[in-house]
């Protein structure tokens, strides 16, 4: 997620120069300082340790990529599918149906969703608390065009409202279970 949103704020100070506004010093130092994070925390000890703990290391490389995009995938249809479900639904609604532009804000957080999510195919392994980040992401661009489909027609409030409680339900249920494992109450 860090190299993600390091090459989007990048982008976005680079727009913001091409568009000729000035670039405030807090613009440079947030880009800065998320590259110095994701540097320190890439170089961190802990990531050689637990990449020296992963078996498919003794696998050759045709099999690791394999192995990577089963992961990715596997993350992909687990968890973040009900994001990118109501992603599709709400594109398809504000693009294809209202004819609503995207918007540059959007196009952006998708890019970095994207980098962040395509990012990991780096990395020794796909932990599930990867796709945090990613799903985070969506979320903020369905949430932006939500808003803009329900300003363009308020009569798609109450499906919109319902669709989200479902996927609400949704992530409850793996908290719910995730806490129930913890406390023992379910094996």
């Amino acid at each position: 997620m860090g190299p993600a949103v390091w090459i989007v704020s990048l982008m976005i100070i680079f727009i913001i120069r091409k568009e000729g506004k000035q670039i405030r010093p807090w613009h440079i130092l947030g880009n800065l300082c998320c590259l110095f994070g994701s540097v320190m925390v890439i170089a961190a000890p802990g990531n050689f340790v637990r990449s020296s703990q992963i078996a498919e290391t003794y696998y050759g490389t045709l099999w690791k990529i394999f192995l990577r995009c089963y992961a990715e995938c596997q993350a992909a249809l687990n968890y973040l599918f009900p994001a990118l479900l109501l992603l599709a639904g709400v594109l398809i609604v504000s693009k294809c149906v209202l004819k609503l532009p995207i918007g540059r804000k959007n196009i952006l957080l998708l890019l970095c969703a994207l980098l962040s999510w395509g990012a990991m195919i780096l990395s020794p392994h796909y932990p599930d608390r990867a796709t945090f980040g990613t799903m985070s992401l969506l979320i903020c661009v369905v949430i932006s065009l939500s808003a803009d489909v329900i300003k363009a027609r308020t009569d798609l409030l109450a499906p919109c409202m319902g669709i989200s409680a479902l996927i609400w339900l949704r992530g409850m249920f793996f908290l719910g279970e995730f806490i129930a494992t913890c406390w023992g109450w379910i094996a």
